[in-house]
């Protein structure tokens, strides 16, 4: 019988295949550190060429400024075509903006003293006590009276009224212990006690009478008599 001898052969068939591989893998990695010829020679023709200049823009000539006086002159922004009028800021005929004054007047203290305004600022919810000369907002406060309150600023001035919460009669200031009821009230507590008071039904009017002091022949005095009279008013009551 006849040995067959290609079982002894796969070992040396796997060891050639296995250098084949290898030796491809390295000649894979060499190539791609070698530089080509060709591509060397592309990148040697391309730095000795000079490059190419671009072409210069075409030159455009500007009108001057004196062909654009028109379009200010008949500004098309403007309602009435033409444009503001220039004004000078070291003008002092120049408007200038000034702050409102956004105060009210709600109170004065009046004294040989000081003078003294009580204010309210909407703006801010805050009450002020403002002295003569003091500032707020760039007004000056320069004049306090009764009821009102006059402020100035540069050449603008302002006078506050006091307003009062509920209408009537406006009252001034007061002086301490005046009376500071109003005059129909007055009027109506006089006619009150002018009117003499009726007893009520059932009662006894006393009626006191005191005679003046009065002296003897020798100039002692002599005790005053007084008369008491009784008036019965109640029906059926007798003394």
């Amino acid at each position: 019988m006849r040995r067959r001898r290609w079982p002894a052969a796969v070992p040396v068939l796997l060891l050639a295949g296995l250098c084949a591989g290898l030796g491809w893998q390295v000649r894979k990695q060499l190539e791609g550190t070698h530089v080509p010829a060709v591509a060397q020679a592309k990148v040697e023709v391309a730095a000795n060429e000079t490059p190419m200049e671009p072409e210069p823009a075409p030159s455009v000539d500007l009108p001057r400024i004196s062909a654009f006086e028109p379009v200010v002159a008949r500004n098309l922004f403007s309602t009435k075509r033409q444009p503001p009028p220039l004004q000078d800021e070291n003008d002092d005929d120049a408007p200038r903006r000034v702050a409102p004054l956004k105060l009210t007047l709600s109170g004065v203290v009046l004294s040989d003293s000081q003078r003294v305004a009580i204010l309210n600022d909407p703006t801010r919810q805050e009450t002020l006590r403002m002295a003569l000369g003091e500032k707020h907002d760039g007004w000056q406060l320069i004049q306090v009276q009764a009821r009102s309150a006059t402020f100035v600023r540069g050449s603008d001035e302002r006078t506050i009224d006091m307003s009062f919460a509920t209408a009537g009669e406006e009252q001034g200031p007061r002086k301490l212990g005046q009376d500071l009821r109003s005059e129909p009230q007055r009027r109506q507590q006089t006619q009150r006690t002018s009117q003499p008071s009726q007893p009520a039904s059932g009662t006894r009017n006393f009626d006191v009478s005191v005679q003046p002091s009065r002296v003897d022949a020798n100039g002692n005095p002599v005790r005053a008599s007084r008369q008491i009279s009784v008036d019965e008013r109640r029906s059926g009551f007798n003394d």
